[in-house]
């Protein structure tokens, strides 16, 4: 029984300590529209933008890997970017060009210089 208690313990222990700071951001027509620091557990989808009819959630795969999920409401349709994140310069990112608009999001490693760019 202890063995199993131990087990318990240490996948929650794992879990926790899977979960990864990261700074998004979304522009549209290269002006900032959302900065946003979060924390994103293992295996988790979360939401960080809804903007204009987009809605951009990013989501971590486990071993510094993480992918980007854009919903389109007007459309509707979703699409997808993934990367890995393991240095402070290393980002995801996510654009959308066409003629009437210019969207990007991008996420990367939340550091204490990229913090005190969050003022906008």
């Amino acid at each position: 029984m202890m063995k199993y208690i131990l087990l318990f313990m240490g996948a929650c222990l794992t879990s926790t300590s899977m979960a990864e700071n990261l700074l998004c951001q979304v522009s549209i027509n290269m002006e900032v529209q959302s900065k946003l620091s979060l924390q994103v557990p293992l295996d988790e989808n979360i939401l960080y933008a809804n903007v204009q009819s987009f809605q951009m959630r990013i989501k971590n795969l486990g071993a510094s890997k993480f992918e980007i999920e854009v919903y389109d409401s007007e459309e509707p349709s979703r699409s997808y970017a993934k990367g890995t994140l393991r240095a402070e310069d290393d980002e995801v990112r996510w654009t959308l060009w066409r003629r009437d608009i210019l969207l990007e999001t991008s996420c990367s490693l939340a550091s204490a210089r990229a913090l005190s760019l969050l003022r906008f």
